[in-house]
């Protein structure tokens, strides 16, 4: 077994996987970690630990357009990708075996020939609106997809992640658009340095606080009063 995370052998979307990742704080979550308010964080930890208590949410059968856009188009673009790339195959549900309740679930890894290692991951998105995938095409990258990369590059300790839009509306060169991620250690140290502080709320039982005021720094004598 790898000593750093454990594969969970689920479908994506499957009962067993929503099962498998309740109550953990998850890559496509790791924005709100990584920039979230301190409000949005402790919004998220309380989430969090319900559904660790309480099981996953009930399946919603609602019809979100954008979700199943996404969902009908990936294999698609997965097949491009091999198309022109090492493969990245289809995988479950990872889960740190350092930290409680952090996982991820990537839309491909690429494993090391006989071997259970994984050298690099990928992260698809099929845009529902045109505009976002014509800004991943001129460079811009939401907040949120940057960290869910980092995030599943810092999990499964890879050297890179690829990024891949695809808009199969698009023609030619236009319809899809490849960008890698090569590993940057501060990014991961900053990753490390927040996954240790949200381990610390989430055993405690404590929350994040917002930065002290000054007035309130002065209450507490740490800067000097001036009247």
């Amino acid at each position: 077994m790898n000593k750093i995370y454990t594969e969970i052998t689920v479908d994506q979307g499957s009962p067993e996987w929503h099962r498998a990742r309740c109550g953990c704080l998850t890559a496509s979550r790791a924005g709100v970690l990584m920039d979230g308010s301190t409000r949005a964080k402790n919004k998220l930890l309380d989430e969090l630990e319900v559904e660790d208590l309480r099981g996953p949410r009930p399946e919603q059968n609602s019809f979100i357009p954008a979700l199943e856009w996404g969902k009908k188009h990936e294999e698609q673009a997965r097949s491009l990708y091999n198309l022109n790339f090492p493969r990245m195959d289809s995988c479950g549900f990872f889960i740190s075996n350092r930290y409680r309740f952090i996982g991820g679930s990537p839309d491909g890894v690429c494993r090391v020939a006989d071997s259970s290692d994984i050298m690099g991951g990928l992260e698809i998105k099929c845009p529902y609106n045109p505009a976002v995938h014509e800004s991943h095409r001129m460079g811009t990258i939401a907040p949120a997809y940057f960290w869910q990369i980092q995030f599943n590059m810092w999990l499964l300790e890879t050297a890179y992640w690829d990024f891949m839009s695809f808009d199969p509306r698009r023609t030619g060169d236009g319809q899809v658009h490849f960008r890698r991620f090569e590993r940057d250690q501060s990014i991961m140290n900053r990753i490390e340095a927040e996954v240790n502080n949200w381990q610390h709320h989430r055993s405690a039982g404590t929350r994040y606080k917002d930065a002290a005021t000054p007035l309130e720094l002065m209450a507490a004598g740490v800067l000097p009063k001036f009247f």
